[in-house]
């Protein structure tokens, strides 16, 4: 994907990074330059306007003729080398502050800046994501960055393993992170990163993922052997879905069930027939089913608009 700066910002793009630069067997560190990254800038200010070849990453409460104005980033690195059934073990987010940004009237980190980084639920484009539809995201295992402790700080190795592995697991896919100002009321508050479309590579944002195979040596159970009980359709727009597995092994009233927001606020406003589960609203979910012999399955759900 090919990006092409913006006309205020007038800058042109001379360099970019390797996608992909590859530790060892178990993890990789990936810092993709314009080519490759996928950012964007969100701002209230100009609601339908995009920044997605902006090269500074920009989160910060302001002001602007008199008005409050908000600014959100999105990141989504491409996860596609980790293995399916791989276990993430660690992964540790890296953002370089901007010392060239030619557009913000401020040039440094400002204020009370806590941040917090939440996992992206729903596709969105570079190119043409804006404030007015940005994508739904969820504060499960939302990590929160602490204020800066100097004007020009860099954040390195930030701890997102959770947010990664729920990215990982998740039936909805990775549509990658969002990042927000934990206070959003009070202005004059802001930190200024470089983008993936910054002119030097070396303050590209950068995450390194580690991750182990699994192993068991557990003897498997004949009646259940690659029973792998799932949803369908996932994400689904109503509400509605059915369990299924290619052994046809699906849940019945006997088995007991337990299902969590986003938040893991546990819910009682839904349907549960055994074949069907029915979810009250949009957003995500947790659904946790027993067995009457004791096995256990947990199942990640989405309903959307």
């Amino acid at each position: 994907m090919k990006k092409s700066i913006a006309a205020f910002i007038g800058f042109a793009i001379l360099l970019s990074t390797p996608l992909l630069a590859q530790q060892n067997n178990n993890c990789i560190t990936l810092k993709p330059g314009a080519e490759e990254g996928k950012d964007v800038v969100l701002t209230s200010y100009d609601p339908q306007f995009n920044l997605g070849d902006a090269v500074s990453n920009t989160v910060y409460t302001w002001t602007a003729g008199g008005n409050v104005v908000l600014k959100r980033f999105i990141i989504q690195f491409n996860l596609d080398s980790i293995p399916e059934n791989a276990l993430i073990d660690s992964a540790k987010l890296s953002l370089f502050y901007n010392p060239t940004d030619p557009f913000e009237s401020f040039a440094t980190h400002s204020g009370g800046n806590e941040m917090l980084i939440r996992r992206v639920l729903t596709p969105w484009d570079e190119f043409t994501a804006t404030w007015v539809n940005q994508p739904m995201a969820t504060a499960e295992n939302q990590v929160l960055v602490p204020r800066s402790t100097s004007d020009t700080q860099d954040y390195i190795d930030i701890d997102i393993t959770n947010l990664i592995a729920d990215i990982h697991d998740a039936p909805e896919g990775n549509n990658g992170l969002l990042f927000l100002l934990e206070n959003e009321q009070q202005v004059y508050r802001a930190l200024l990163f470089s983008s993936s479309d910054h002119l030097n590579p070396a303050l590209h944002p950068a995450v390194t993922i580690c991750w182990t195979m699994p192993t068991s040596t557990k003897e498997p159970n004949p009646a259940f052997e690659e029973e792998d009980l799932a949803l369908y359709p996932n994400p689904s727009s109503n509400g509605v879905f059915s369990f299924m597995t290619p052994k046809n092994h699906i849940p019945t009233p006997d088995w007991s069930i337990e299902v969590f927001d986003a938040l893991g606020r546990a819910l009682s406003n839904y349907s549960f027939t055994g074949p069907q589960i029915v979810l009250p609203e949009k957003g995500v979910y947790t659904i946790v089913l027993k067995e009457p012999q004791g096995i256990i399955h947990r199942l990640k759900a989405m309903v959307v608009e």
